[in-house]
């Protein structure tokens, strides 16, 4: 009876810890890619590649109002209404401000 119950003990601990480590693996990701994205704006300036494209946040432009590319989270739908799956993504926002931002980016999460 004693043994039943440590192997059940054990188990139990393994799976927590399993558990664990999965979920210190994905925040340890997220905060490595915020870490590059910081690196990559005090080398490059605040400028930023998203969606195959450059987005220049320095750039002036001639016009009288200048628009400043923003990164944005955004929800992505996908699949027919009945069966449709939606998940995190990101776009590009026009904002007013230096950059060379006129038209915004579709909803992706490449």
């Amino acid at each position: 009876m004693k043994t039943n119950k440590f192997l059940f003990i054990t188990i139990i601990t393994c799976i927590l810890s399993g558990i664990n480590i999965c979920v210190n693996t994905n925040s340890t990701k997220k905060n490595s890619d915020l870490l590059l994205e910081n690196i990559n704006a005090i080398a490059y300036g605040e400028s930023f590649s998203w969606d195959g494209k450059e987005w220049d946040t320095e750039e002036n432009h001639w016009l009288g109002s200048d628009w400043k590319p923003v990164l944005v989270k955004c929800t992505v739908t996908t699949g027919p209404s009945f069966w449709q799956e939606t998940y995190e993504g990101q776009k590009v926002t026009c904002n007013n401000g230096n950059g060379n931002c006129l038209i915004e980016s579709a909803c992706t999460n490449s």
